[in-house]
């Protein structure tokens, strides 16, 4: 094996090791320099993958969403109205996604809302947009799903939002009042974004709260209720549904988290969810002293 020398292209000064993958300043002559990356073109990035296509193996079950061939792994949900798959491309190094298909053909006004406020979310330019964005399910591809005559969309799949707020089963038998706060500061931030943004969730409920409990992760799901947001004083709504989510749970709570719990949404509270994560900041800092990582112990990872 060839020796290399690592030589700053400025002043052919000696460089330390470390520049072959990390940025480095060039002690001689101060120039910066940072690893070069090689550009693929994307045509020619689909063309190699598409020579990664799997052949299909007995017993699996696939679907064709527009030009997308998916292979369905399992059931993740079902509503009244609609039912959510999770699947994958047919071919080498897919991610994991979500199929949203309507129960019954030309039944997709709730599945064509969701759609739509995902996809408005996602080109929101409203204060975080970088970070909040990341609280509910990333629009992948919508199209006609071949043999049912319907609509359907792909959305991204977040590993490690296993369980919704309904499922979780602590060790002991119930939540912590700790874990209601991070839970709810996690939900209010995300509401504060998309609020902002010009939207209401509309559907805000245990079942729609996944939740990530070695990262102390929220995510909101079930956007089929989701509609532009009239006036800020509507925001209320899903404030409302957020304290009737987290009371629920049966977590036995300090009754001066309990009351604001409760009040959350009313009309002598805030009606902007920033403000209102900010308070249970506050109220939890006062309560239990500096954030401090608190671990979500249960009893079983996913129910069945």
């Amino acid at each position: 094996m060839g020796l290399v020398a690592l030589q700053c292209p400025a002043c052919a000064g000696p460089l330390p090791l470390s520049a072959r993958w990390l940025g480095t300043l060039c002690r001689y002559c101060g120039a910066s320099l940072v690893v070069g990356a090689r550009k693929v073109e994307v045509a020619r990035y689909e063309q190699a993958l598409q020579a990664l296509q799997v052949e299909p193996k007995p017993g699996e079950f696939r679907l064709r969403l527009g030009d997308l061939r998916l292979e369905v792994l399992g059931l993740l949900g079902s509503g009244s109205r609609k039912v959510a798959l999770l699947v994958r491309r047919c071919r080498a190094l897919s991610p994991l996604m979500v199929l949203k298909v309507p129960k019954q053909a030309g039944d997709s006004a709730e599945v064509d809302g969701e759609w739509e406020g995902l996809s408005a979310l996602a080109r929101s330019e409203a204060q975080g947009a970088s970070t909040f964005s990341r609280r509910f399910p990333g629009v992948v591809a919508r199209g006609e799903i071949e043999g049912l005559g319907t609509v359907g969309h792909l959305l991204q799949f977040s590993p490690g939002f296993d369980l919704n707020l309904a499922q979780i089963r602590p060790v002991g038998g119930r939540l912590e009042a700790q874990h209601l706060v991070w839970m709810g500061r996690r939900a209010l931030e995300a509401l504060g974004f998309v609020h902002r943004s010009g939207w209401l969730h509309g559907g805000i409920c245990r079942e729609n709260l996944l939740i990530h409990p070695r990262d102390h992760g929220v995510m909101l799901v079930g956007w089929s209720r989701c509609g532009r947001l009239p006036h800020p004083e509507a925001a209320r709504a899903d404030l409302r549904a957020l304290s009737q989510s987290l009371l629920s749970t049966g977590a036995s709570c300090p009754p001066t988290l309990h009351d604001w719990l409760a009040q959350l949404g009313d009309p002598r509270s805030t009606a902007d969810a920033w403000e209102a994560h900010q308070e249970l900041k506050t109220l939890g800092q006062g309560l239990y002293g500096p954030p401090r990582y608190l671990a979500l112990r249960l009893e079983a990872s996913i129910p069945h």
